[in-house]
């Protein structure tokens, strides 16, 4: 009882903390406008951190409070889709359970590729060759370790096995987040892919690294703050 209280009360946390840090602006999206806010680092921490039924709810929460304080959120209404996937792939590995991270975006990838108005060249179907290498990185042997390795006390067996988990979970969200674009631009998105395709397709990968690496940074010291708070994580 007193673990599914801490687990909630760490839930409405997560779910402020991811609203509030929506409105920061982390870093220039490459290759393209806007910025990718802060929030993009929390994400598959709080999946790792709260498994993927809380962690995806808490995403969500933090989702829908995160767009009434900034109505003008690229993705409108469904702002809070791409952390929630994130939250859901990352609990689920660090759960045993990768093969359930690498379905779900193995299914957003062939999302991706069936919907016709993103058919553009020179980017299809290559858009997709990281969201491809990240998903048998969930299936294969590398994530059998991945959830111990990122329970060690050691921070850099703790950020290298957060690392495996996290960069597959952040490349679901890509897609999840690349997929509602597209899908709210309707058939003017093949413009648009057709003008910035290739500078996006060259940028994501640069981005999606340095929100691995933040994002395992912070999760190697959470991690550790729970853990010497006598806090059970992880598991």
């Amino acid at each position: 009882m007193q673990r599914r209280s801490v687990s909630l009360a760490l839930m409405g946390t997560f779910a402020s903390m991811y609203a509030v840090l929506g409105l920061i602006p982390a870093f220039k999206i490459l290759g393209g406008q806007g910025f990718i806010s802060a929030s993009a680092f929390v994400s598959p921490v709080v999946g790792f951190l709260l498994g993927p039924a809380l962690g995806a709810s808490s995403m969500v929460i933090g989702g829908i409070l995160g767009t009434m304080l900034n109505p003008a959120a690229p993705l409108g209404m469904f702002s809070f889709v791409p952390g929630a996937v994130c939250a859901l792939c990352s609990g689920f590995a660090s759960r045993g359970k990768a093969w359930v991270g690498a379905l779900i975006l193995g299914i957003l990838v062939a999302a991706f590729l069936a919907y016709p108005a993103n058919n553009v060249q020179p980017i299809y179907p290559y858009y997709v060759w990281l969201h491809v290498v990240a998903a048998f990185v969930l299936a294969s042997p590398l994530r059998r370790n991945s959830a111990e390795l990122a329970r060690k006390a050691r921070i850099d067996e703790a950020i290298t096995g957060m690392a495996l988990m996290f960069f597959p979970s952040t490349m679901a969200e890509q897609m999840a987040g690349s997929l509602i674009w597209a899908f709210l631009l309707g058939p003017a998105v093949s413009s648009v892919w057709a003008e910035f395709g290739m500078a996006v397709m060259l940028a994501y990968p640069i981005e999606r690294a340095i929100i691995t690496l933040g994002s395992s940074v912070i999760g190697a010291a959470s991690s550790r703050a729970m853990r010497s708070a006598g806090l059970e994580i992880g598991r």
